[in-house]
């Protein structure tokens, strides 16, 4: 990151500079920073494909205090339509669709995410990304039985990946099945015993509730 600010404070209208800055922001986890500097690499050179997708990437990892969903589903928007047979453009679309709706409570804007997640398998083989991306439209309208149809397709497909059982305990939770949840999470458990986001999920599940 020092060597690319050494190369704009000389070149300060450099796109492959900006870009290189923003990509070893994000690589170093700090997304925030990340968004200036891949928005002005995207200024620069509109028309280059891999520097609008980490620009979109940025914009929707920001952490949830300051997400900026508009600006993600405008930047979404953009990359999708450059590339629209890319299931991860169509992914991150949705991801950012998703910010809105949560932003808005539109369930309109959920519904689209899900039927914008779900497109991807019109033009690319399954993943499990693909019906987690549907579950969190759905749960963020609230209804919580079609998010775990989702999931329970994913694992009826045999795309069994370990955030599918997280999730799935988080929807059981959501939907009052407690036990189920607590199963599941011990699912998870088995399969990835150290695995973060697993171990995250269990130390919120051991919180008592409010």
């Amino acid at each position: 990151r020092h060597l690319w600010r050494t190369v704009l404070a000389e070149r300060p209208t450099a796109w492959r500079a900006w870009w290189g800055l923003g990509a070893a922001e994000l690589r170093a986890g700090q997304v925030a920073a990340a968004v200036p500097a891949l928005q002005q690499a995207h200024n620069l050179y509109p028309e280059h494909y891999d520097v609008l997708r980490n620009y979109v990437e940025a914009l929707v990892w920001l952490p949830l205090e300051q997400q900026r969903p508009f600006a993600a589903v405008v930047a979404a928007e953009r990359f999708a339509a450059a590339g629209p047979r890319d299931p991860w453009a169509r992914t991150l679309l949705a991801e950012a669709q998703i910010q809105v709706a949560r932003a808005t409570g539109s369930a309109d804007w959920s519904n689209v995410a899900e039927r914008t997640a779900l497109s991807c398998l019109e033009i690319a083989p399954a993943k499990a990304l693909v019906y987690r991306t549907a579950a969190a439209a759905c749960r963020v309208r609230g209804d919580f039985a079609a998010a775990l149809a989702h999931l329970d397709q994913s694992l009826a497909r045999g795309l069994a990946a370990v955030a599918v059982r997280v999730d799935r305990a988080a929807v059981l939770r959501d939907l009052g099945r407690i036990r189920d949840a607590d199963r599941e999470l011990q699912r998870a458990q088995m399969q990835a015993p150290g695995d973060p986001m697993v171990l995250h999920a269990l130390q919120q599940a051991a919180r008592p509730m409010r």
